[in-house]
Order: structure tokens, then sequence, then C-alpha cells
């Protein structure tokens, strides 16, 4: 790039703006966040200082101190302002609701309700009666939902940790006083996609995305700007033994320890303006005590995977490209990083691919969060039956 200034193509002020990252240091955590990670406005009309505390510190901060952290103003933790910050984080990071609000009880449903949510954000309130079957419970749900699938056994309902069996040994219908499950309650959903054969030996999950716009228009006659815009969606995979995850495998990691997971890498192409990674996973060299791998996107060096234009996936068989297991297409979503799907063996010896969409933090920098977020939807959905 020196070469341009020298040639009179850019002056080393443009050069600078260019290079400029703009990230700013949170004076709580100590971390150095993304400037769309700290507020748009300061708490109060009467704060005139500059914002130095990101929105997940300043949040956590006013919930148990009621005052602003620069200036000491008192503050509303229910003011109009808290609730946009909350609304942000909400956006960005995916919070769990519950953390903010309370289960609202239709007036119509006078004997009470079932809550049945998905990890996407998405819910259906179910009439109670203690002599629901299942079955039926898992039919209003997929009607409620308007679920793409045809058979109920794909939804798995889960209610403190246990799963919601439709039959009992005895080939009876279960019901819903069977499990104690008393009015008012929230109830778990993911959606099996696919049980994988036998038969089958390799699995792929692709992934393509476009660059995300970061310079101004004013700059786009400069040579070589593509160069400043390549940026990467990360598809990882997450090798879990139980509840522990024992390796994660990446673009930087590329393969795990048995040779059964194995990244491409990112494959950049700064002409089109796009990127590619792919994951492939040979099933008959995972190790007797893998039980689940988890499969999740995450931005890199944008805030959010929203950035990135027409990002595609698509997990497959490689004997079958035609046909896909897991989503082929999704939403530009206001979160970091996305738990996709997840390759899981069942105790009936089955591994099966299921659904999760579920929108939280963490990236290849910092998999902290994801890991104790896979932790505990393994413990949720799965940990009675391993």
């Amino acid at each position: 790039m020196t070469s341009l200034i020298k040639r009179g193509i850019v002056t080393l002020k443009q050069l600078k703006e260019l290079l400029e990252i703009k990230n700013m240091k949170c004076r709580i955590c100590k971390i150095e966040k993304l400037s769309k990670e700290f507020p748009p406005e300061n708490l109060t009309e009467k704060c005139e200082h500059y914002i130095s505390h990101c929105l997940r510190c300043i949040v956590d901060y006013v919930k148990k101190e009621h005052k602003c952290p620069d200036c000491n103003l008192e503050v509303d933790p229910n003011s109009i302002t808290m609730q946009v910050y909350e609304t942000i984080l909400e956006q960005l990071f995916g919070i769990e609701p519950e953390e903010y609000t309370e289960l609202v009880i239709p007036e119509s449903e006078k004997n009470g309700i079932l809550n049945v949510k998905t990890l996407t954000g998405e819910f259906v309130h179910v009439g109670y009666d203690p002599e629901m079957t299942v079955v039926d419970l898992k039919t209003k749900v997929k009607d409620g939902l308007k679920l793409n699938t045809d058979k109920i056994e794909n939804l798995k309902l889960i209610y403190k940790n246990r799963e919601l069996k439709m039959y009992k040994k005895s080939y009876e219908l279960v019901k819903i006083k069977d499990y104690d499950i008393p009015k008012n309650s929230s109830l778990q959903l993911i959606i099996l996609l696919y049980t994988v054969s036998s038969g089958l030996k390799h699995l792929v999950f692709d992934l393509s995305w476009q660059f995300p716009k970061k310079i101004p228009d004013i700059f786009r006659w400069i040579p070589l700007i593509n160069y400043f815009e390549r940026d990467h969606v990360d598809a990882t995979c997450f090798v879990f033994e139980g509840e522990i995850c024992m390796q994660v495998v990446n673009a930087e990691t590329k393969k795990s320890d048995d040779g059964a997971v194995v990244h491409s890498g990112s494959k950049l192409n700064q002409s089109k303006r796009t990127g590619k990674q792919s994951i492939k996973v040979d099933m008959t060299k995972l190790k007797p005590q893998v039980k689940h791998l988890f499969f999740t996107l995450s931005a890199r060096d944008t805030p959010t995977l929203s950035d990135y234009p027409n990002p595609k996936l698509k997990l497959y068989d490689e004997s079958d490209t035609s046909k896909s297991l897991c989503k082929s297409s999704f939403r530009n979503e206001l979160a970091q990083s996305i738990v996709m799907c997840s390759l899981s063996l069942d105790t009936d010896g089955l591994w099966r691919v299921y659904d999760y969409g579920e929108k939280t933090e963490g990236n290849i920098k910092n998999y902290n969060s994801l890991k104790l977020k896979l932790g505990k939807l393994v413990k949720t959905f799965f940990s009675r039956f391993e």
C-alpha cells in the first residue's frame, strides 16, 4: 500500500482512515470491543461524559446499582433508555428473554397454559389440561408454530431436563400429568431434521458468504479496495464427549486429533468479494466416546452476522449432494454467533441431525461463551439419556 501513496493514488490520511479499527475498550470489563457493542447514547440527558462502558456492563451495573457507572446519576433500571439497551443486546447476542421478562398468561386461558418455545425465540401457548397426551401436545405445537415437518416424532419436548415421551413401555399414551407438569410451565423444543443411515460415511458442512461493506463509497475508486473489506464468517465444529467439549475444529486448527473432522480453511475470492469454508466429517473415524458434533457460524471481525450479505450453508451426505440435512440459507442475524445444528448420537445408537438456530456470543477469537452455551444445550436436551 505504500506504493499507492508514492504514486499519489491515495494519501496517507486516507490510508489511515481506511485502516482505522473502530474498537473501544470498556472501562469495566477491560475488553476491547467493536463500537456497535457500546451504547448509541448516554443513559440520561444529564450525562455529558464520554461513553466508556459496553452495553452489557452498563446494563448489569444499572440493574445492581441503579445509577450511571460514570457520573453516579440515579438511573431507573426500567427506563426507556435501559429498555433500548436491552433490546440492542438481545438483537446482538440473543440474550434469553426469560432473563428479563415474565411469562404473560392470556386472559382467555383461565385454566392456565403451557408455553412451548424454540431456541430461536419462537413460541406457542397451548391451553393447559393435565389429561392431555404428549401426542396431542406435540400436534398442537406443530400446528401452532406451522412447523415444516410431517411427523410429530421429530419434535423433542423438554421439561426440566427430561424428554417427554409419547408412549409408555406398555404402549399406553403418556399424559401431561404423568410428568407432574403444573400449569403455566415452559417447555423447550428442538426439531429433528434427519436420522443418519448406518451406511452414511461422510458428511459435509459447506458455508459461503459475501464480504461486508465496511469502506465508505467515497473510497471506492481506490485500487485493491476489496482487500480492506475481506472478512470471514467462520464455520466451527465443536466435538463433545458427553457434556464436555474436547476439541474445536476451525479454520486455524484444521482437523481433530483422530482425523475424523477436517476443516478446509478460508478460501477468499477478492475479485468476487466472496468467501468459502467447509467441514468434512468421516463417520467411520469418530471415536466411540464422541456423542455430539455441534456446527456453528460466527462473525470474526464484525459485531454480528447481519453485516455479511447472502450467507449460505448446507449440511449434506457427500454421496448425495442434492439433499440438505440442515437449512440451506438463513436470515442475516443480529448475533455474533449461531448454533446451527448438531449431529448427535441417541440412545438407540443412531446419529441424528437436530436444528437449533440459537443466537449467542463468541467467535474464533474467544470461544468461552459458545462452549458454555453448547454445554448447556447438551445438559438440557441430552444429559438424561447418555
